[in-house]
């Protein structure tokens, strides 16, 4: 496995309802080291150690994850446990990818290994940064305190670019793709959508910008066993992705990618979130954007 902090299970809790648990969670300065022990560790922050999803949950009141979701929050856990060193998810826009992905597993996956760095790399540096941010306030939040205790903020390390844990070797490096990353290793890094749109999907140079950047800077900063996730929506079949598992069928020992693929709606016409888009309203969205971009 990749690692878990000591005292935790190498493979993912189930899910189970936790509609009736409750914390009270301590206040603590941000600005001050994190305590070396929390004062109300109960049920629900030790699942929330082990799960992903009950983690989420209890960092994001209200956050109710959809049956697609679930599934990958369980990749995600086996990326975690190293049972999954690549993962390629390919998933339509809004349907909370990077949430879950960009958001509460950095976080969940930090408190699990706090000596650990992540590399999370997004079309922009300034999305990239926005995920950070995002994330950096969950580890810095009085939430987080009872979940893993003694994992917090370095307070002299904050910038949304780059921080770390406080007295932990762990921390994130944000990006954008085709920005440098010298001098930040990864055991994880995570790429949120490569490309923005269609537009930029369509350029040859711009494909081959991000091609080019995958293998020389990010791959290249992967430490021993490091793994690799690409959550993207596809525009192109000529993408990042498409490019991957080319390389995959090609060549017997290039990576080898567990695939989630997720279209909007399935091959039986199910919608792939029916609560949020119906069937009928994703006919009403394919007819106004046309079949080329109803594509992606």
């Amino acid at each position: 496995m990749i690692g878990a902090t000591a005292g935790e299970p190498s493979t993912p809790a189930p899910e189970e309802d936790l509609s009736q648990l409750s914390i009270a969670s301590p206040t603590r300065n941000p600005s001050s080291p994190p305590p070396t022990r929390s004062a109300s560790v109960n049920d629900f922050s030790a699942l929330s150690r082990r799960s992903l999803l009950s983690f989420s949950r209890q960092t994001f009141p209200g956050y109710n994850p959809a049956p697609h979701l679930v599934k990958l929050a369980g990749a995600l856990s086996l990326v975690e446990s190293g049972d999954i060193p690549r993962l390629l998810v390919t998933m339509p826009p809004r349907h909370g990818k990077s949430e879950l992905c960009a958001v509460r597993f950095p976080a969940w996956f930090l408190g699990r290994n706090p000596d650990k760095r992540f590399i999370l790399a997004s079309y922009a540096s300034d999305l990239a940064e926005r995920f950070s941010r995002q994330v950096r306030s969950v580890v810095d939040s009085d939430t987080y305190l009872p979940i893993f205790p003694g994992v917090g903020m370095d307070p002299v390390s904050r910038s949304v670019s780059a921080w770390d844990l406080y007295g932990r070797r762990g921390g994130m490096k944000a990006v954008g793709v085709g920005g440098p990353i010298t001098g930040h290793g990864a055991h994880v890094l995570l790429i949120d959508d490569p490309i923005k749109n269609r537009e930029e999907a369509e350029s040859l140079v711009m494909r081959e910008s991000v091609w080019n950047w995958y293998p020389s800077t990010a791959y290249t900063r992967l430490e021993d066993n490091g793994a690799v996730i690409v959550v993207m929506t596809r525009w192109q079949e000529d993408d990042l992705a498409g490019r991957l598992l080319e390389a995959q069928r090609v060549h017997a020992r290039s990576d080898q990618w567990h695939v989630l693929h997720m279209p909007a709606i399935n091959e039986q016409g199910e919608a792939l979130w029916p609560a949020k888009y119906s069937a009928d309203d994703l006919e009403r969205i394919r007819v106004n954007i046309g079949s080329y971009d109803w594509s992606a």
